[in-house]
């Protein structure tokens, strides 16, 4: 079988702190895990479609927590597949379901790898969760390390729209991500959009598929 559990070309690991990592990494994101289970079966039809006529070998999940889309990707072909999640707890949990997947300790504002080394790097859930003023960071290290495609599916909102989440503020954001990513990184395009909700196995979000200039194909 194969196992990724190894990885190459692992650049120096740095941390960061913001107020919305710092809960994450505590009891407040372990219950986030212990809480929000799902078979990762039922997002296999979702991100076929989505990935259909795409040339992909390595995926990188920003913010994978205990991995899921990452086992849902992992049916669907022979990726090379690796997560870097905040969390230590979800990350244990994570290697321990699977070893087709590999996650690391770490966040998106310092990602540890080299410049273009996934295919795709996407996020599911976790933009929303980052502070407006930290966003662009962390689209900068998603637009470094990939080669090609970036994948973001979040809570969708036309105006900036802070949301009370758990009785906490500020650790919640809908935004229109497709407006803010093409205004950091103008050269993006986007190829694909849609919404997946719950009959796809999400919580109502919108997705959105770039691709970077220098690789820019006739993907439809």
């Amino acid at each position: 079988m194969r196992n990724h559990n190894t990885l190459f070309f692992v650049i120096d690991m740095k941390t960061s702190t913001t107020k919305q990592l710092d809960f994450w990494k505590s009891e407040f994101g372990n219950q986030y895990t212990d809480r929000n289970l799902y078979n990762p079966d039922s997002r296999i039809p979702a991100f076929k479609d989505m990935l259909t006529g795409l040339t992909i070998k390595r995926i990188l999940e920003v913010g994978c927590n205990m991995g899921n889309n990452l086992v849902t990707l992992s049916k669907l072909n022979n990726f090379q597949l690796i997560g870097i999640e905040p969390n230590s707890h979800a990350a244990k949990k994570g290697r321990l379901q699977s070893n087709l997947i590999s996650i690391i300790e770490g966040d998106g504002f310092h990602i540890p790898f080299s410049n273009s080394y996934f295919d795709l790097v996407f996020t599911v859930g976790v933009l929303i969760h980052i502070a407006p003023q930290d966003l662009p960071k962390i689209i900068d290290e998603m637009y470094r390390t990939s080669n090609r495609y970036l994948l973001i599916a979040e809570y969708f909102s036309e105006v900036d729209t802070p949301i009370e989440y758990r009785g906490q503020k500020d650790l919640l954001f809908k935004r229109n991500f497709k407006k803010i990513f093409l205004e950091v990184k103008p050269g993006l395009k986007c190829i694909r959009e849609g919404f997946w909700g719950k009959n796809d196995g999400f919580d109502d979000c919108h997705w959105f598929l770039f691709e970077k200039p220098h690789n820019r194909s006739n993907v439809k």
